[in-house]
C-alpha cells in the first residue's frame, strides 16, 4: 500500500473556536475537543456506531495530554478516545466503543480481511496496530471501515470496486442494502443534532456516553451519581 503524507488524509475537519490562540486555556482546549467529539462522534457516544474518526483542527501544543484526559473521563462509560496522528492542520482523533467494536473485528470474514492486511490481532489489539500505522503517517487503509462500524459487505465492496460503482454515498460508500444504510445515515444525523443540542444546554459528554445500556458504570462516587442524575433527566430525548 502506498503511503501518503498524513495531511493528505481526507476526514471531517473541526475548526477551532473563534479567538483561538496558542495560549488558549486548558478549559478552552477541552471545550473545543468536547464539541468536536459531539459533532463528529455522536453516533459512537450514544452507542449506535462502533467508532468515529475525524480531524480536530487545533494548534494545541500538547494534544496528547488533552486527548488522554478525555479518554480517562470517558473510559468508565465505555468510550475510548485516542490520538491517531498529527499534521500541521491538527490531530486525527478516534472515538470508539470496545464493546461494539470487538464483535465486528471477530467476525470470521472481518478477521480474515485483517489478517490479509497484515494485522497480527483480530480483536481490540488491532486498534493499536491501526494507531501505529496512522501515527507513522500512513494513508487511510481500506480496512479502516471495520474500525468505524461500517457494514462488512460495504467494506468488502469498496475494496472490490476500488471505491467506484457504489449504490449510495453518505457517511460511507454503500455496496449492499442501501435502504438500511440510508436509515443509519438518518439515525447518525439525529444523534449529532441531539448531542449538540444537549451539550449546548450543559449536559456533559460523560453523561451522554453513560446513556448506552451496555456501559460498565464507574464505581459508586459523587461523580458517577451526578452523571446518573443527568441521565435520568435526558434519556427520553436521545434517538432510539
Amino acid at each position: 500500500m502506498t503511503l501518503t503524507p498524513a495531511c493528505s488524509l481526507r476526514c471531517p475537519r473541526v475548526f477551532p473556536s473563534p479567538g483561538w490562540t496558542e495560549r488558549a486555556s486548558e478549559g478552552q482546549v477541552q471545550q473545543d475537543l468536547t464539541a468536536a467529539i459531539a459533532r463528529h462522534g455522536a453516533p459512537t457516544i450514544l452507542g449506535h456506531k462502533a467508532g468515529s474518526l475525524f480531524l480536530w483542527q487545533t494548534s494545541c501544543p500538547h494534544p496528547e495530554e488533552v486527548v488522554g484526559a478525555m479518554d480517562d473521563g470517558l473510559a468508565c462509560h465505555g468510550v475510548r478516545v485516542l490520538l491517531m496522528g498529527r499534521c500541521p492542520s491538527g490531530c486525527r482523533i478516534y472515538v470508539y466503543r470496545p464493546a461494539l467494536l470487538r464483535p465486528i473485528l471477530q467476525q470470521e470474514e472481518a478477521a480474515e480481511l485483517l489478517r490479509g492486511a497484515g494485522y497480527a490481532h483480530q480483536d481490540e489489539g488491532a486498534v493499536r496496530e491501526l494507531q501505529l500505522r496512522l501515527l507513522a503517517g500512513g494513508s487511510f487503509p481500506h480496512e479502516i471501515g471495520l474500525f468505524l462500524g461500517y457494514p462488512l459487505a460495504d467494506v468488502q465492496g469498496f475494496i472490490r470496486h476500488g471505491g467506484a460503482n457504489c449504490l449510495l454515498s453518505g457517511c460511507w460508500k454503500v455496496y449492499d442494502n442501501p435502504d438500511r444504510a440510508a436509515r443509519l445515515f438518518a439515525l447518525y444525523h439525529r444523534c449529532t443534532r441531539t448531542c449538540m443540542a444537549l451539550l449546548t444546554k450543559g449536559v456533559s459528554l460523560a453523561a451522554l456516553a453513560g446513556l448506552h445500556p451496555t456501559v460498565t458504570r464507574c464505581s459508586a462516587s459523587a461523580g458517577a451519581a451526578s452523571h446518573r442524575s443527568e441521565n435520568d433527566s435526558i434519556h427520553r430525548r436521545v434517538p432510539s
